[in-house]
This record gives structure tokens, C-alpha cells and sequence, in this order.
């Protein structure tokens, strides 16, 4: 049995270079990618262009975390997480909109350990450094925000906490990105995330009515600054 395409809908050496990683598929994103539609394996969704592998991992730790580890067998070296986050303040100039890459992120994914009060986390992980700088870099300066972020367990038990993350310096929240670079690092590969900010915790939770219009233009616009970046730094 081919385990890879079993899992992914696509064979291992089919695998490009770079792979994006997405937790949900946004309408009009893998156009961006210039992919039509997605294969589908048994637990994730991938598709080619000419210049990256796009994976549709679904939300959560559990999912994204192993889908970057099956990329082991692959030829795949660089992964970029495109996903979203939520704000705990909008202090400091960031807002709903947002585009920031977390310089390193904390883990709280334990949906017990939020429930019964598990101490918060002080041990980060970390995106490759170089490959992180040069998809800023890439995007212009100034436009993808750095923030401290924190992957949590729960949406729900995320409310009644914000102050006390806040005071560790965290500024967003999410469900994939310490997985997400804990698991690149275990198989060695490059790894960098651009997240939209799309909610503001307790003030505009993710079940609001937000501004779809300006969030979708964030989405596109960090659609497109990956496969800028990508297209450019093919041999990174």
C-alpha cells in the first residue's frame, strides 16, 4: 500500500519542492494557486501547480501536525502554514486584517488542560529563521506583522484567559502553528507561517459578523504573497 497517497490522494514523489499548508480552503485561494481542485485521500486534500504543492490539512494540532510529518518521505524541504488567527488585543497597531508571521509560538493544546488549569506553557517553538525573514522579506516591509503567538486547545476556553496570556507577551491565538513548526523541525525541514487575523478574542469572537469583505481582501492579498515568494525562492 502506497501510505502516502492513501493518506493525501497524491503519490510521495509527486510531492514539489515547497508545500503551503492550509487548515481550511478559502473560495478562490487555490486559483490563486493556480490549482483547479484538490485530490483526496483518506484524511487530507492536495493539489500541484508549477510551483507548490498545496495541502488541505483540516483545523487542529492533531491533523496539521501529522500531515508535516508524512512529509518526510517526500522531496518536499520548505512549508509555509497559510491560516488564521485570532487577536488578543488590538493594542500595538494590530487589528482584524492583519497579516503576521508568529517569530515563535507557544503550545496549549491540551483541551483538558485548559479546562482544569493546566499552568500556561514557557518552553516556544520556533519557524527557521532565514526562511521566516525571507518571506517577509518578500512581502515588503512592513506588511506581514511579527507577533508572539500561542496554539490553543479550544475556542471556547480561550475566553476569560486573553489577560493572562497577554501579560507573557502573546499577542495571537490559533489552533495549528506550534504543531505546525514542531513537527517541520522533527523532520528537518524550513518552515515559516502567514496568518490572517480574523477575530478579536471576547470583542469580535469567530462567530461575529465581521467584515468579509476586508478579511477576504487579506486572505488574497497573503494568497498572493506566497506564491510570490515561492516563485522566487525556489532553491531556498
Amino acid at each position: 500500500m502506497d501510505l502516502f497517497k492513501t493518506l493525501f490522494g497524491l503519490k510521495a514523489a509527486e510531492v514539489r519542492r515547497t508545500c503551503v499548508v492550509m487548515p481550511f480552503i478559502v473560495k478562490g485561494v487555490l486559483e490563486d494557486f493556480g490549482i483547479k481542485r484538490l485530490t483526496r485521500g483518506r484524511l487530507y486534500g492536495a493539489g500541484n501547480s508549477s510551483f507548490c504543492t498545496v495541502l488541505h490539512t483540516r483545523m487542529g494540532p492533531a491533523f496539521t501536525g501529522d500531515a508535516v510529518l508524512y512529509l518526510d518521505a517526500t522531496p518536499c524541504r520548505n512549508i509555509v502554514l497559510f491560516g488564521t488567527c485570532g487577536l488578543l488585543s488590538s493594542a500595538g497597531g494590530l487589528k482584524i486584517g492583519t497579516l503576521v508571521s508568529p517569530s515563535r509560538c507557544y503550545a496549549q493544546e491540551s483541551f483538558t488542560g485548559l479546562l482544569t488549569g493546566a499552568p500556561s506553557p514557557r518552553i516556544p517553538v520556533f519557524p527557521d529563521p532565514r526562511f521566516r525573514q525571507s518571506l517577509l522579506s518578500a512581502a515588503g516591509r512592513g506588511v506581514v506583522k511579527d507577533a508572539v503567538g500561542l496554539s490553543v486547545g479550544s475556542l471556547k476556553l480561550q475566553e476569560g484567559k486573553k489577560d493572562g496570556w497577554l501579560s507573557q507577551g502573546i499577542r495571537v491565538v490559533d489552533l495549528e502553528c506550534a504543531a505546525f513548526f514542531a513537527a517541520a523541525a522533527r523532520i528537518g525541514r524550513k518552515a515559516a507561517a502567514l496568518l490572517v487575523i480574523t477575530d478579536l478574542v471576547e470583542e469580535k469572537p469567530f462567530y461575529a459578523d465581521l467584515e468579509k469583505n476586508q478579511l477576504s481582501l487579506s486572505i488574497r492579498q497573503a494568497s498572493h504573497i506566497i506564491c510570490e515568494f515561492i516563485k522566487e525562492k525556489r532553491n531556498v
